[in-house]
């Protein structure tokens, strides 16, 4: 066998020249700084200056003048109301138009319950209106016109309205208004439609307690605070029973389930009514246990020491 080759590497050293290494010069051209900052000021100043000549002629073009203001509501006194409120509005230029200014100035109409305004360029502005609805007179210092969320909309007289129910309170409603209000509407909804219109008036002067009265039946039904439909379906279920017995009742205490306690609207004998003087107890045959009607809220005082007859008892 043969010995490999011997291979010679030659080293390269670096050597320093003598004397002194002279640094190379930076031979580029560097432009002024102070002709760079000038040209961009100069720029934008160019370019805000053309960004305001547009913008003063747009806000001050003819063409873009609020010209036409149409308005859509399905009760037409509201329309008409507002027209006359809209023509002195300042309406402008329709870019610069504030909606939701002109929105809370005609929303501040308490017969407005809403308004929905958007701009139809290149100079109208439409408005759709949400009317609110004449739902019930209440009587304060004045009989006044209220919608279903407790806003008074206006003074009126019940012959222009009869056809709505009238919320009264011994106490014009100066004491716990709004929860009066809400009893009365959970009151109104419960009830059918048939029902409903057929109301003539809900007393809230007792707390909790509403005093109802239709048009086509004078006696007046206290109900409580709850089951206001099943309370009236229950009366009308026994109302010929017990005017058969002792005649038509003035009023009729629902309060507790399943029990009616009334007082007789008998005809008038030497200045009192018949039975005037006592709060009777009726329980429907259906029914087995005795209440003493002296005993119950809206009893008659003059009740307190006279004797209860049973409904099966001749009347003396």
């Amino acid at each position: 066998m043969s010995r490999p080759e011997t291979l010679f590497v030659h080293t390269l050293q670096f050597q320093r020249s003598e004397g002194k290494a002279r640094p190379k010069k930076d031979t580029r051209r560097t432009q002024p700084k102070a002709r760079q900052t000038l040209l961009a000021v100069g720029l934008a100043a160019i370019l805000f200056i053309a960004f305001y000549e547009i913008y003063i002629f747009v806000i001050s073009w003819k063409n873009l003048e609020v010209k036409d203001v149409q308005i859509a509501c399905p009760d037409g006194t509201v329309k008409t109301s507002l027209a006359g409120m809209i023509r002195e509005l300042r309406w402008g230029n329709v870019l610069l138009l504030d909606l939701r200014r002109v929105k809370a100035r005609i929303e501040s109409d308490p017969w407005v319950k809403e308004a929905r305004l958007r701009k139809v360029f290149p100079s109208s502005v439409k408005i759709e209106i949400t009317p609110r609805i004449p739902a019930a007179l209440i009587r304060t210092d004045a009989d006044t016109l209220i919608a279903e969320d407790g806003v008074e909309l206006s003074k009126a007289g019940r012959e222009e309205y009869p056809g709505l129910p009238l919320f009264v309170d011994q106490g014009l409603f100066r004491n716990d208004r709004r929860e009066k209000i809400a009893l009365a509407w959970d009151c109104l909804r419960s009830l059918s439609a048939e029902d409903r219109a057929d109301v003539e008036s809900l007393d809230l002067s007792e707390p909790l307690n509403v005093v109802l009265t239709f048009r086509s039946c004078p006696t007046r039904l206290l109900l409580g605070d709850d089951l206001f439909a099943q309370k009236i379906t229950f009366f009308r279920e026994n109302k010929d029973e017990m005017a058969n017995a002792f005649g038509p009742p003035d009023y009729a205490n629902l309060r507790i389930q399943g029990r009616i306690y009334f007082k007789p609207a008998g005809p008038k004998v030497k200045g009192r009514a018949l039975g005037s003087p006592l709060a009777r107890g009726y329980k429907p045959r259906a029914s087995t246990a005795e209440v003493d009607p002296r005993a119950m809220p809206g009893a008659p005082a003059a009740a307190e020491n006279a004797a209860i007859p049973e409904p099966n008892k001749e009347r003396r």
